[in-house]
């Protein structure tokens, strides 16, 4: 019999992993649809389940795959599904997180503020993480100096990945307490 912290080693990495997975989904296909959602939200049952299955194999407790699978489903269901449906139907939701997370990734791997510069001018009193794309438009159609189409789309695409890692964050969120809530009860027996 494994120790449990074995097995909750095994667990943090089956959902970084899934985590990973999500976070190349969205930023890799950022306006992926429904059908996207329903590959993430299958991935999400899979490694939940895997998670699961894994706990009680190595625990040498005996294997339902049936109500694993069912549990798994139903906390995915219950928890993924109405936070993807509430980033599409009001996606102000991921807004918070791509001002933060999403903010610092991009400042990670770009200078936000040279971009900035370059579409508003030296005294840009704008702030990235208030733009999204309607407010980038309304703003640049208003100045005076035009700023360049290639500076525009070089803002634009930082925005849109803000908002990509905002969302993946947050769904990663929800998987992780999904996935929790299946794991928990097959690791203390409940």
């Amino acid at each position: 019999m494994v120790d449990s912290s074995g097995i909750i080693g095994m667990y943090v990495g089956i959902v970084l992993i899934m985590v990973l997975i999500n976070f190349v989904i969205y930023n890799v296909a950022p306006n992926h649809g429904w059908v996207g959602s329903a590959v993430v939200m299958t991935m999400i049952v899979v490694f939940s389940s895997l998670a699961t299955i894994s706990v009680k194999s190595m625990s040498r407790q005996p294997l339902d795959w049936s109500t694993t699978l069912l549990t798994n489903g139903i906390s995915v269901a219950l928890i993924v599904l109405p936070t993807i449906a509430l980033l599409y139907f009001a996606p102000v939701i991921g807004r918070a997180f791509g001002n933060t997370v999403g903010y610092m990734w991009i400042n990670l791997f770009n200078n936000i503020d040279e971009v900035m510069k370059k579409v508003f001018g030296e005294s840009s009193t704008h702030e990235f993480t208030q733009l999204n794309e309607a407010t980038l438009n309304k703003l640049t159609a208003s100045l005076k100096v035009k700023p360049s189409d290639e500076d525009k789309t070089k803002l634009l695409e930082l925005i849109q990945k803000k908002e990509s890692v905002g969302k993946s964050f947050l769904v990663s969120l929800a998987a992780i307490v999904a996935s929790l809530v299946s794991f928990l009860p097959s690791l203390y027996r409940f």
